[in-house]
C-alpha cells in the first residue's frame, strides 16, 4: 500500500516495501540534511530494483471536494470526472441548471439562458489575451476536454493550502465565472456547501502516466521494466520523510487518474469534514 499522506505513513511504506528497518531510514534522512538521492539510498542499503514487485500495489490518494448533502451524492455515484459530473444527475449539474447553464459534451456545446455557445478545445486559444472571449471559452473547454480527470494528492501540507481553492468550490466554477463575468456562480456555491477530504485507494493502472513521469517517452521507455516507476515511489516517500524531518512541512505531490477512471464508493477509505 503506497501511502505517503504523512511522514509516518511514508516511513511505514518504505520499511515494508523495501524490507528494511525504519531506523535505517531515519539514519539516512538524518545524515543527508542538505538533500537526498534515491540511487545513493538504494546503494547504501544494497537494495536491488529487480527484486521489488509492484503488481498488486494500491495507492492512497486524498481528494478535496465540497457539497451540500453531507456527501450522500458521493456515496451514491462515487468520484466522477468532470464530463460525467456535467452529464449525470449530480449536484454540479443540478446547480448549474439553476443558472440556466447546460452542457452537450459530445457535440461540444453549452447553453446559457437558451443561447448556444460552441466550446471546441483549441489549445492555441489559451495564448490569446486573458480578457478575450475566445480565451475564456478555451479555459472552459480545456477543463472539459483536456483536464477533466479526477485528481488529488499523494501528499499535501493541509486541506486548504492548494492554490486552486478546491475546498471552496470546483475549479470549473471559476472558469464559468470568468466566462460570464459573474461572481454569483462561484459565490452562491461557496455559501451553500461544506468541504470534505475523501481518502481513497486505487490500483497503479488507474493513474495517468503523468502522475509519475515528466515526459511521455520516459513512461514508454519504462513500460516493461518499471524501474523508474519504482524509483519514483521510493523517491516521493523519502521526500515526504525528509521534508518533514528537516523543514517540518509536507510537499505537494499531485495524483492524476486516467480520464475514464471513476472511484466507486467501495474504494473510499475515509470521508472527513474539513475545518476552516
Amino acid at each position: 500500500m503506497f501511502n505517503i499522506t504523512t511522514h509516518e505513513k511514508a516511513k511505514e511504506f518504505l520499511s515494508s516495501f523495501l524490507n528494511i528497518a525504519s531506523e535505517k531510514i531515519d539514519d539516512y534522512i538524518f545524515n543527508n540534511a542538505k538533500d537526498y538521492d534515491v540511487d545513493n539510498f538504494l546503494e547504501t542499503y544494497n537494495i536491488a530494483l529487480q527484486k521489488i514487485h509492484i503488481e498488486n500495489m494500491q495507492l492512497i490518494v486524498q481528494h478535496v471536494t465540497t457539497n451540500d448533502d453531507k456527501c450522500s451524492s458521493l456515496e451514491k455515484f462515487g468520484l466522477l470526472n468532470l464530463q460525467q459530473s456535467l452529464t449525470m444527475e449530480t449536484m454540479l449539474k443540478k446547480y448549474l441548471e439553476r443558472f440556466n447553464i447546460h452542457f452537450d459534451i459530445s457535440n461540444k456545446w453549452m447553453f446559457c439562458n437558451g443561447t448556444k455557445i460552441d466550446i471546441p478545445y483549441k489549445s492555441d486559444d489559451i495564448n490569446l489575451p486573458s480578457d478575450s472571449q475566445k480565451h475564456r471559452i478555451c479555459r472552459v473547454a480545456h477543463k472539459i476536454y483536456y483536464d477533466y480527470q479526477i485528481s488529488g494528492f499523494f501528499s499535501m501540507e493541509n486541506e486548504t493550502d492548494y492554490g486552486g481553492r478546491v475546498h471552496e468550490r470546483p475549479e470549473f466554477l471559476h472558469n464559468l465565472k470568468e466566462l460570464f463575468k459573474s461572481s454569483l456562480i462561484e459565490d452562491t456555491w461557496k455559501k451553500s456547501v461544506k468541504p470534505y477530504l475523501i481518502t481513497f485507494k486505487a490500483s497503479l493502472d488507474s493513474f495517468a502516466w503523468f502522475s509519475f513521469y515528466g515526459k511521455k517517452y520516459e513512461y514508454e521507455d519504462d513500460y516493461l521494466r518499471k524501474d523508474e516507476l519504482v524509483k519514483w515511489l521510493i523517491n516521493k516517500a523519502l521526500y515526504v520523510i525528509w521534508d518533514m524531518y528537516h523543514y517540518d512541512s509536507s510537499p505537494e505531490i499531485f495524483a492524476y487518474m486516467k480520464p475514464e477512471v471513476i472511484i466507486p464508493p467501495s474504494d473510499f477509505l475515509n470521508i472527513k469534514p474539513i475545518s476552516i
